[in-house]
């Protein structure tokens, strides 16, 4: 079925709880207004759900090609999208808010200088964890700016164990408990 077909034939229709819900002939407007009432149904805010209906529709507008209509209505399919937009943008909203922190709980990290020696020394004992050779190799990639070749020609390793125990001793810092600490407070 093509995007014409689907998009110029069938007629709206009102819900029990007075909605208007679009049939498959609905323009674009009117799928894109239904998409924005089922993402406030889901609880997402007046402001993002303007955004996230145009996103909906560009998204149906891709798989468009995959939709079939014996399988359901337009609109459980726009439904479904509209769930997922909502979830996402929930799971977006949970980790802004985790991460914000507001300045008169935390009066003295307002001060740039004071984060950055923080941050610091956050950092300093993240990497005091690490084994030495880790510790060494970290130092040798960023502060010295010798990459994985080099440090491997120095330390006698091969150049793919000094990359994957470096990509391992950095997951370690950015896991650290007070690097993350520091980070967020």
């Amino acid at each position: 079925m093509s995007v014409a077909t689907i998009l110029n034939t069938g007629q709206p229709r009102t819900d029990s709880a007075g909605l208007k819900e679009v049939g498959i002939g609905a323009s674009i407007s009117s799928l894109t207004q239904f998409a924005r009432v089922r993402l406030l149904q889901f609880g997402v805010s007046t402001q993002d759900a303007d955004d996230l209906a145009q996103d909906i529709m560009l998204n149906m507008m891709r798989q468009l090609p995959s939709f079939e209509i014996e399988k359901g209505s337009l609109e459980s399919w726009i439904t479904g999208f509209a769930k997922m937009a909502a979830k996402a943008w929930m799971r977006q909203r949970a980790l802004k808010l985790q991460r914000e922190v507001p300045l008169e709980l935390a009066p003295g990290v307002a001060d740039a200088s004071t984060t950055d020696e923080l941050l610091a020394n956050a950092i300093q004992r993240a990497l005091s964890r690490l084994p030495d050779v880790d510790r060494m190799m970290v130092e040798l990639r960023f502060t010295q700016g010798l990459s994985s070749k080099q440090i491997a020609d120095r330390m006698g390793m091969s150049d793919m164990a000094v990359r994957k125990r470096l990509s391992r001793a950095i997951e370690r810092v950015r896991r650290d408990g007070g690097l993350r600490e520091a980070l967020y407070f």
